[in-house]
């Protein structure tokens, strides 16, 4: 999600971590875990903190279960 979240492809989030595209696809499946150093780099390039990779996983949600307002009815 955090990934997603800086609008950061697995490709061009790999290659800014320095690690395969494999790895990253791992990594967020949950098949392995980074090393310290790969998360605290993880951690920098995404702008979060640590221990949001080690918390519970995030619901997120579907385009089709939200509801946005126009932004020209807000006051």
């Amino acid at each position: 999600m955090a990934r997603k979240r800086r609008l950061l492809n697995k490709t061009k989030f790999a290659q800014q971590i320095g690690v395969d595209l494999r790895t990253v696809t791992g990594y967020e499946r949950g098949e392995y875990e980074p090393a310290a150093s790969t998360l605290a780099l993880i951690s920098t390039t995404l702008r979060f903190p640590i221990g949001f990779f080690a918390g519970d996983d995030l619901h997120e949600p579907s385009p089709a279960t939200a509801s946005f307002r126009s932004l020209a009815r807000m006051s």
